[in-house]
This record gives structure tokens, C-alpha cells and sequence, in this order.
């Protein structure tokens, strides 16, 4: 396919892009590529502004651990390394209680708080009072200003350029694709949709709306929503995108 073949097809259909749906094809993409590459850039790459907090602004705090966990995993280059989580709960100087674990660290962790059972091994912590689930086991991060900046901020600025340009591009190429429908004649653009992509675009909505859903529930950990009502909820998106697929399979 040439490059210039996309614009060919919105100076032909023009209604399709300009279209309720038609935009938010050229939108959701774009979006959603954005926040699963910020997503990634998160878990692999500590915050910049999470570690600057834990560096300057940190709270000393007594925490209970909840869970310690060690194990092995490959970074983005595919290197094999250790490391360590801990999780655990404690009350900030306002009395809130809150409960978060650490990012993945390279210490090795005590025994007894890889086999504990009973949840009252207290930890001492720091934390940061803007954001209380920013934390960490204290000790850490003891750093200059010079080190975090070049350490965390600029190592960080670089795949954070990788991760966002697909979405980027994505929104780009979708407001390129709308600005050269809006040059096509006016009776183009108002051009009733016809029943098959009226349909085409039920089946767009629906595949995305349960793509979305379904990876939410499956990559994020909502616990507080049962598993019985996150089932649910992907059938009741799943079973209307195979409908629309099949009458739109028996409209072609």
C-alpha cells in the first residue's frame, strides 16, 4: 500500500471519517497507544518525579509488611537480573491508612520476611506526603540532586520518547486523515452512511470497547471488583461484537 493511498480513500469517503465513529477511530488508537506505552515506560523505568519525592521530600514511617517476594525476570533488553518487592501497610502523619509495596529493588531481602505468615514484622519506611503510595524501605535513594538527575531524569527521557512516539503518530496521522476530509466538497462530507457501514462502525465500537475492558481486567489488579462481575461485564461486551460481526458478515 502507498502512502498516499490512505489520503486517497478519505478524499473518496469523506462521511466515514467525518462521522461520530469515524473520529474516534482516528482518536482511540492514538490513546490507547499513549497510556500502554506510558504503562510500560512505568514498570520498567522508575518515576522521575516519584524518586525526586522519595529523595527530597520523604517521610520516615513504621510499617507492618503485608508481603516480601524475591525472584528473577528479564529487563527490556533481555537481560536476566534479581530483584525484590516488598509490600506493606502503614498510617501517614494525617492518619490515613494506606497500603502499597515498593518498586522492584536489588537487595536481597531477610528470611523471615520471605517466610512470614503472620503480617506483624514491622519495616521502617519513607515515604512521600503528596502521593502516600509512593514508598519506600529506608535507606534508599540516599543520592545527590546531580546523580537523580542524571541517573533517573535523562536515562528516563529517552524511552519515554520511544513509548509515546506511536501514539503520537497515531493522533497525527488521524488529524492529517480529518483536516483532508474537511477540504472535500461539502456533499461528500454530509453523505448519509450507508447500512453496511453504519454496521462497520457497530462492530469498530464494540471490538474496542471490549478490548479495552478485557485488557484492563486482565494486566490491571482490581481486586475490589469480584471476579464473577468482571466476567460478567466481558461476556456482555463480547456477545453484542460477535452479533455485529455476523450481521455485518451477512451484509457483504
Amino acid at each position: 500500500m502507498s502512502s498516499s493511498e490512505p489520503l486517497e480513500k478519505v478524499r473518496r469517503d469523506p462521511h466515514l471519517v467525518l462521522s461520530r465513529v469515524g473520529r474516534l477511530r482516528r482518536i482511540v488508537p492514538g490513546i490507547v497507544a499513549l497510556v500502554f506505552g506510558l504503562m510500560i515506560l512505568d514498570y520498567y523505568w522508575p518515576n522521575p518525579l516519584e524518586s525526586y519525592c522519595l529523595m527530597q521530600l520523604k517521610r520516615p514511617a513504621m510499617a507492618r509488611l503485608t508481603n516480601a517476594f524475591e525472584g528473577a525476570d528479564e529487563d527490556f533488553r533481555g537481560r536476566e537480573g534479581f530483584f525484590s518487592v516488598v509490600s506493606f501497610s502503614f498510617q501517614t502523619e494525617t492518619g490515613a491508612s494506606v497500603h502499597t509495596r515498593t518498586r522492584k529493588m536489588g537487595e536481597a531481602l531477610p528470611d523471615e520476611w520471605l517466610y512470614d505468615e503472620t503480617g506483624r514484622i514491622p519495616v521502617k519506611i519513607e515515604y512521600c506526603p503528596l502521593n502516600p503510595n509512593w514508598a519506600q524501605l529506608s535507606g534508599l535513594r540516599d543520592r545527590s540532586f546531580m546523580a537523580w538527575f542524571i541517573e533517573d531524569l535523562l536515562l528516563w527521557v529517552i524511552p519515554f520518547g520511544y513509548v509515546v512516539a506511536p501514539g503520537i503518530w497515531l493522533l497525527s496521522n488521524g488529524r492529517k486523515e480529518v483536516c483532508e476530509a474537511k477540504k472535500a466538497p461539502l456533499e461528500s462530507q454530509r453523505q448519509e452512511l450507508s447500512p453496511y457501514e453504519k454496521q462497520e462502525e457497530k462492530v469498530w465500537v464494540f471490538g474496542w470497547c471490549f478490548g479495552i475492558v478485557f485488557a484492563v481486567f486482565v494486566f490491571f489488579p482490581l481486586t475490589f471488583v469480584p471476579g464473577v462481575l468482571r466476567l460478567s461485564a466481558i461476556v456482555a461486551l463480547l456477545l453484542p461484537f460477535l452479533y455485529a460481526r455476523w450481521k455485518l458478515s451477512k451484509m457483504s
